[in-house]
């Protein structure tokens, strides 16, 4: 009787396939919609893309697109249909508008709780809802770097650290980065605005069923234990559909 569980080569191979590592996937000639839903694609199925720092996402995209051009992400980027976003681990990543609308008010709770016990002592003493509710309204006023919210939340108070509490801001408010220009610096803009025509979320169960593959106990035990499992009701964030 043969057993139909894998070795560990077998596993590691199934992983990088997973990834789309193991070979780089073609891109359709031209910059029509197929081209574009193709990268669309690829940063869906990964389930986003760390992208602390701008570059890294194209990268990524590289080694599994053949073809991939920078202007290939910029002017999704600039069309907001992905945007960077805190998510994981209150980091920044790249994900489409789709998943964007799924998966940070998921992790919205979590977020919140990093807050309560990793900033609290640089914003101590300041009431997180007041600073949600002003860094909201500094920001829908219009786009703002990271460095000019803080030092305008730094009137109110003056005590605490201005990058403190625009980091406060950033976890506590969805806040997507938007390009200044094609090539030019990025400022923080809200992703509260009613969302375009056509624009919902998918159901967190059918986002969870695009990373089924072979898994190891550990990762099976935590697909089961229901983190994925309920579908939240989502934000209304303005997003390209």
């Amino acid at each position: 009787m043969t057993s139909d569980a894998l070795g560990l080569q077998a596993l590691n191979r199934a992983l990088l396939a997973r990834q789309r590592l193991l070979a780089r996937e073609p891109l359709p000639a031209g910059g029509d919609g197929d081209r574009a839903g193709r990268v669309i694609g690829m940063v869906e199925h990964l389930a986003g893309l760390q992208a602390q720092a701008p570059f890294p996402p194209y990268y990524g995209l590289w080694s599994r697109l053949d073809g991939f051009r920078p202007d290939d992400l910029a002017e999704l980027i600039t069309g907001r249909q992905v945007v960077r976003i805190a998510l994981m681990r209150g980091t920044i990543h790249l994900v489409s508008a789709r998943d964007c609308l799924t998966f940070r008010p998921l992790l919205q709770p979590v977020l919140d709780q990093g807050v309560r016990a990793g900033f609290a002592r640089q914003l101590k003493g300041v009431d997180t809802a007041v600073l949600a509710a002003e860094g909201r309204a500094l920001v829908e006023d219009k786009p703002r770097t990271f460095s000019e919210l803080g030092e305008l939340l730094s009137a109110t108070w003056p005590d605490r650290p201005a990058d403190w509490l625009a980091r406060g801001v950033r976890t506590l408010v969805p806040l997507v980065q938007v390009r200044r220009a094609r090539c030019g610096g990025e400022r923080a803009s809200p992703c509260t605005r009613p969302p375009r025509p056509g624009s919902k979320a998918r159901s967190v169960r059918r986002t969870n069923r695009r990373y089924q593959a072979p898994v190891t106990a550990g990762e099976h035990l935590w697909r089961k234990s229901g983190v994925f499992a309920p579908v939240l009701p989502v934000l209304s964030l303005g997003l390209a559909p």
